[in-house]
């Protein structure tokens, strides 16, 4: 870790660039549902078409987001796990000089 950079500097920052990502990923998703949803400006209401359309579009994005959720996860729990794993066969290392198997 840098010096003078804590664990809660790194927090702060990495939670700071999640609402940064959240924000542009937001504006990106309304940007394009509106392009391709909203096609006339006589109403100030949307058609039933539109909305069914922005509802599309809306599942969709959360279908999407939830199964990026759940690949990260998963890679997390298996860096996880090989992190667990190279601790242990260090331990071993270190108490009988032998690698484990």
């Amino acid at each position: 870790m840098a010096a003078g950079v804590g664990e809660s500097d790194l927090q702060s920052m990495m939670a700071a660039v999640q609402l940064e990502q959240s924000v542009r990923m937001y504006n990106m998703v309304t940007e394009t549902a509106f392009r391709q949803c909203v096609h006339g400006f006589r109403t100030n209401a949307l058609t039933s078409e539109e909305k069914t359309c922005i509802g599309q579009a809306t599942t969709k994005l959360l279908r999407h987001t939830a199964r990026i959720k759940q690949r990260i996860s998963d890679i997390q729990d298996k860096e996880q796990e090989r992190i667990k794993q190279s601790v242990k066969d260090a331990v071993a290392v270190k108490e009988t000089g032998l690698p484990s198997v």
